[in-house]
């Protein structure tokens, strides 16, 4: 089905998505592309609590995908930014 453009342009090709938009799921490939945070980090991060995440499985399986909440990730980060990094010196 096209989709219609400004001024009225007609297309056939897929929309891609801006590189600007963030999303709000990353799995530990995308976390580690986005922020550089290795899994065993994001691992025990998650067991103190400090961000989330959540496992998609499938009814039945024991295996399934962990997602970690982008949100909370970056707000850990932020939580964390040296304000004057002269101070921990």
């Amino acid at each position: 089905m096209p989709v219609e453009l400004s001024n009225n342009y007609l297309t056939d090709s897929p929309i891609e998505p801006s590189r600007f938009l963030t999303p709000e799921f990353l799995d530990v490939d995308q976390v580690r592309i986005y922020f550089g945070l290795k899994q065993s980090l994001l691992y025990r991060l998650l067991a103190e609590g400090k961000i989330r995440a959540v496992s998609i499985r499938q009814r039945g399986k024991t295996r399934g995908r962990r997602l970690f909440d982008v949100a909370s990730i970056r707000a850990f980060l932020n939580a964390n930014v040296d304000v004057d990094p002269e101070a921990n010196a």
